[in-house]
């Protein structure tokens, strides 16, 4: 591995004293987003030791939770005003507001969990997730403030969390796909990390490559994809990284958030958004009986579902393709089966159930699926 140099470190914005990598440089258009990442040392606020922000696991855990108040003073934020996810437990990406503020902040037990990102229309609220590896991306729209955290899972790496995002700030937050601006995080880079899946070609089997690709697919412009390219593999001085010091590493954070100090930008986002739903609606009436959308299938459909293991269950799923494809493949309508695996039924580890499946038997004759009676007989019903 190699060492950052000074001029390394003056570039990417990374301040050794208080252990805190600004994101200055890429969203200096938009001063009121905070986006910033911790290291893995800052004299300044943690003295000698190390600047740990993961509240079980890591050298120094015990002052964990007080290393995090000191990161989110540093960067004005309030960590009560503060929401967390787990990025070692993957799901689908979830929608989050002002309710679920101090989620996972001081007392990890109520952490967000089995998500792979969160998305947020709120102004002083902070996404926050650990990192110490795994790519974590930042998703922004300029003109109504919808914003997205996600971190891709180096042991299975997919782009459908970015894909679950950008929906999710389009169908909810109103957003315009082709305004918004799509951040890398310091994570893993090919430089020391590349899958293990034979089937996916070498110049693609990369993390980068995968969020890249997945933006792009998703409709983001290419020049408003933004990669500092700075590798936490490379970079094992200035942060946590397992890949150098084994599973006991602590983890950096990565926090995001839109901050409205004087509160400006509340009425400006609502009268941008009362606009967009007037000019959505009005398309919408144009086009008639056109078939319903992904995301308008998916809500049927979770609407449906009459298997008590499968509720809230169906999401909108694409993949990397191999085999000599490129990129990742067209989104679909999808279900995560709960209790598949338990019975001893998902393919090559898989739960994933198609929409023939879930119209079938998830929303129709449930007791008639073979994986409901398998689970049935194998654990007398019991999750």
């Amino acid at each position: 591995m190699t060492k950052a140099n000074q001029s390394d470190q003056t570039r990417s914005g990374f301040d050794a004293r208080t252990g805190i990598l600004r994101f200055r440089e890429f969203f200096g258009n938009y001063p009121h987003v905070l986006a910033a990442m911790t290291g893995r040392s800052a004299p300044a606020l943690a003295g000698e030791r190390e600047f740990n922000m993961n509240l079980d696991v890591g050298p120094d855990r015990e002052h964990a939770a007080a290393h995090r108040v000191l990161a989110a003073k540093e960067l004005d934020v309030d960590l009560d005003d503060t929401i967390w996810f787990d990025p070692y437990e993957p799901g689908p990406v979830q929608w989050v507001g002002a309710e679920r503020l101090g989620a996972g902040a001081k007392d990890w037990s109520t952490r967000i969990r089995g998500a792979s990102g969160l998305v947020a229309q709120c102004t002083n609220l902070a996404l926050c997730t650990l990192c110490n590896d795994n790519v974590c991306v930042v998703l922004l729209d300029p003109q109504l403030f919808s914003l997205a955290l996600v971190t891709i899972d180096k042991e299975n790496p997919s782009g459908a969390p970015i894909h679950e995002a950008v929906k999710l700030m389009v169908e909810r937050g109103e957003a315009d796909v082709k305004e918004m601006v799509g951040f890398v995080a310091p994570g893993l880079g090919p430089c020391c990390y590349k899958f293990r899946d034979p089937s996916v070609p070498g110049n693609r089997n990369n993390l980068w490559d995968v969020v890249r690709t997945a933006m792009t697919v998703s409709g983001l412009g290419r020049s408003r994809i933004l990669n500092p390219r700075l590798c936490t593999g490379c970079r094992d001085s200035e942060f946590f990284t397992r890949l150098v010091d084994g599973p006991d590493a602590g983890a950096g954070a990565l926090m995001a958030g839109v901050l409205d100090r004087n509160g400006s930008l509340v009425e400006v986002m609502t009268a941008r958004k009362k606009r967009t739903l007037i000019l959505r609606a009005a398309s919408r009436r144009k086009k008639g009986s056109e078939a319903p959308s992904l995301s308008e299938e998916e809500t049927r459909l979770n609407a449906a579902i009459r298997c008590p293991y499968g509720q809230n269950k169906v999401y909108i799923r694409s993949q990397l393709l191999g085999s000599g494809g490129r990129g990742v493949s067209e989104p679909e309508i999808a279900l995560r089966c709960e209790v598949m695996a338990v019975a001893g039924l998902a393919e090559e580890g898989y739960n994933i159930v198609p929409k023939e499946y879930i119209e079938n038997y998830c929303a129709g004759d449930f007791e008639a699926c073979t994986v409901y009676q398998t689970y049935q007989k194998k654990t007398g019903g019991q999750v």
